[in-house]
Parts: C-alpha cells; structure tokens; sequence
C-alpha cells in the first residue's frame, strides 16, 4: 500500500503592521516627497510568507522578505503623485493563499508654500 502525506494550508496570512516613512499606519498626515519608504510585519501560521503585493494606481509590484525575519518586508515606493493616493496591500504565502488587501490614502504635498507680501504701493511675491 501507498501512504502519502501533505500538509494542506488553508489559512490566509495577514498584514499586522505598517509604516510609511515610518510613520505607523495610523499616521493622517501629508508626506512631502513622491518616493516613500514602506515597513511592514506579516504572519501566517503555516507554510510561510512567500510575498507582499502593492498597488498604486497603475503601478503594481511584489515585495519579498529577506533578512533573517521572513516576516519582515520593506520597499521604497515611487509614483506617488501631488494629493491623495490610495496604497494597496496584501500578502501571500507558500501555499498561494492571499489575504484580503489592506488600503492606505496617503497624501503628497511637494509645492513650496509661497509668502506674497503687500503695501499701498509695491507687491512681493517669496517663495520660502
């Protein structure tokens, strides 16, 4: 007689924390730069992390561990453009199982702010 024997995963990782410019993911703010540096801890209990995904936009692209913590991920991240971006993520393990995508709104502001100086006979306009 044959045995065989697997081990079946049916478990989907999970996302448990985020940072971007290590700012934590509860950060609201805005960022002043179009690359940024994205942090993250996954889990899963069985067969392992094999990669996080990301999109933005029509930008799509696939982060893997390294390191010593294969459950560690971290990518800088461009194409971000002036004003609300929405950031996707999900992880996927060994076994192919995904996890439902986590979303981000993450906000860009490159434009030097602009002093404009008045009197009764001249107008100035500084940029800061």
């Amino acid at each position: 007689p044959w045995t065989f024997k697997f081990n079946a995963d049916f478990t989907l990782p999970k996302i448990t924390s985020t940072t971007v410019d290590s700012k934590d993911s509860s950060y609201d703010g805005w960022f002043n730069k179009t690359t940024l540096s994205l942090n993250g801890t996954c889990t899963d209990e069985n067969s392992g992390i094999s990669y996080v995904s990301y999109k933005l936009g029509e930008k799509e692209g696939e982060i893997y561990p390294s390191g010593d913590n294969k459950e560690a991920f971290a990518a800088n991240i461009g194409g971000f453009a002036e004003g609300s971006n929405t950031l996707n993520l999900s992880v996927t393990d060994n076994a192919e199982n995904t996890s439902n995508p986590i979303s981000k709104v993450l906000k860009i502001d490159t434009t030097l702010p602009k002093l404009l100086v008045f009197n009764n006979v001249h107008s100035r306009e500084f940029v800061l």
